[in-house]
């Protein structure tokens, strides 16, 4: 008997969301709060990181891309398979990066 009363409780207890939309909010909100601006590079950082690229390139060598993108820091590894000119980005195996959001190219060879 004991059982059954437990069942028909079941759902009055659970825990739920109150004030509705109100988790939504406040995880918005430390999500705006985590985001960083982007980092700007001096002109003999971006001469460092022009040539970091050509290397990496005419090397055919695996670099981590790390990259700014939606107020976060990103990074991709692998090989720069693609540089597209005209739309100023290349292609790290399937990640398509604007070369104006990079902000560091490593790689231990380089």
């Amino acid at each position: 008997m004991r059982n059954e009363d437990n069942k028909g409780r079941k759902g009055k207890w659970q825990p739920f969301d109150g004030l509705e939309g109100y988790k939504n909010s406040i995880r918005s909100v430390v999500t705006e709060r985590e985001k960083i601006p982007k980092p700007v590079l001096l002109p003999d950082e971006l001469e460092i990181l022009n040539e970091k690229l050509k290397a990496a390139i005419s090397q055919n060598a695996e670099v981590t891309v790390s990259y700014y993108q939606g107020g976060s820091i990103r990074a991709v590894f692998g090989k720069i398979t693609k540089v597209e000119a005209v739309n100023k980005e290349i292609t790290v195996g399937s990640e398509k990066i604007k070369i104006a959001m990079i902000t560091k190219i490593s790689d231990e060879s380089l």
